[in-house]
């Protein structure tokens, strides 16, 4: 039994949970935060979520999609819920086009302090694109806040390493498609890889191991690789 107290919080983390219970249950509509991270969750649907739900915790689980009227659900507390879903089995393909936007387009509401930390200290962004990455509604996420960081911050500069098995980027969304179409990037099997990385990079400005007195210049205005125009 849930207590049937308003505005309350269940915590529920590292409990090896497989099932939430049914919303109907005594109580548990008052629940306005779930904390569920690191359990076995395999499947969420609407009728677990209390109505007024303000916090979702469900990271590493064994989720891997959202129910559509799951997501309308959270679509619908856009603005007034947060959430955490990393570290679960999110699949990608067609049937997941509802997850991937859903992502894109509430990043807002997604509560990752890793990423975000990580973002915010640091003065080179690194995106390795591999096709995983490429194809995950959570990379797709994280190349997302790298995006609008480097937008914000004029000091910080997002490199992207994009691989071999990367042939196109046609299944990015529209506004990461662009991005990829208006910049530069890295490409990993390129000779001269190492070298234009290494010049990408923050360098050194003390009296011992500096860089060259025009690395800094030249960091800023390598050209890495420019898209390929399409005739």
């Amino acid at each position: 039994m849930v207590p049937g107290v308003g505005n309350a919080i269940l915590y529920f983390n590292n409990k090896n949970l497989t099932e939430l219970p049914n919303s109907t249950l005594y109580g548990y509509s008052n629940l306005r935060q779930l904390h569920l991270a690191n359990n076995r969750l395999t499947h969420i649907s609407l009728a677990q979520l209390p109505a007024n739900l303000t916090y979702l915790d469900v990271s590493n689980n064994s989720l891997k999609t959202f129910d559509k009227n799951v997501l309308e659900f959270l679509s619908s507390r856009s603005g007034n819920i947060r959430l955490r879903i990393s570290g679960n089995l999110w699949i990608c393909d067609c049937d997941a086009e509802p997850l991937i936007s859903f992502v894109a387009n509430l990043s807002n509401s997604i509560d990752d302090p890793c990423i975000l930390k990580s973002i915010e200290e640091s003065k080179r962004i690194i995106i390795l694109m591999t096709k995983n990455f490429k194809q995950s509604a959570w990379g797709r996420f994280e190349f997302r806040m790298a995006v609008q960081a480097t937008s914000i911050d004029q000091y910080k500069r997002l490199i992207i390493i994009v691989y071999p098995e990367v042939e196109d980027f046609n299944d990015l969304d529209s506004e990461l498609r662009t991005y990829m179409k208006l910049n530069t990037y890295l490409r990993r099997d390129d000779p001269q890889f190492w070298r234009k990385l290494i010049f990408a990079m923050p360098h050194n400005h003390g009296n011992h191991g500096r860089a060259p007195i025009n690395a800094e210049r030249q960091a800023q205005e390598l050209p890495l690789l420019r898209p390929k125009t399409v005739a």
